[in-house]
């Protein structure tokens, strides 16, 4: 996943318990704060290739939840207001909606609350979402090496039977 990506969750993170949840920081928190803020503009970003500020190299698979609906997008743009996604059927506008995003570098899934602000139904159909409350990550599975053993670790010992009558 984008560097930037991981900087924007971050940012909003810190800002939104800065403002919304009344946390107060810590010095590093602020300091942190503050050099992304400059980093990252608060504005929503359009879906424009040709954006150089708020453009996204690799596009991010993103699944988009709302009003009782499942859809697949890609993060196409990212900036410090909201993100603009390319899907194919753009909800409304006004639509709160949930964006889960997974980095599989990492496992982590990101879960970030929004609302749709701008719609694009002509050329490549997306959305521009606001971002609203706080964004959560979440690790995905466990850092294990992927190998699972049929067994557990831990051995057993196997009692010893005879044969025959024994009498």
């Amino acid at each position: 996943m984008a560097d930037k990506f991981e900087r924007i969750v971050e940012y909003r993170v810190l800002l939104t318990k800065q403002q919304e949840l009344r946390i107060p920081h810590t010095t590093d928190e602020a300091g942190r704060l503050d050099r992304l803020r400059r980093q990252f503009p608060d504005t929503v970003p359009a879906l424009d290739e040709r954006d150089p500020y708020s453009i996204i190299s690799e596009p991010i698979a993103a699944d988009v939840v709302y009003a009782g609906s499942f859809n697949t997008a890609l993060v196409r743009n990212a900036t410090g207001g909201g993100l603009a996604l390319a899907m194919h059927e753009p909800p409304p506008l006004g639509q709160r909606l949930l964006i889960h995003v997974r980095d599989q570098r990492y496992a982590f899934q990101y879960t970030i609350p929004g609302w749709v602000v701008s719609r694009v139904v002509k050329g490549v159909p997306g959305i521009s979402i606001a971002f609203e409350g706080l964004p959560t990550r979440t690790p995905i599975g466990t850092r294990r090496s992927g190998v699972y053993r049929a067994e557990d670790d831990t051995p057993t010992r196997v009692g010893r039977h005879r044969t025959g009558s024994g009498r």
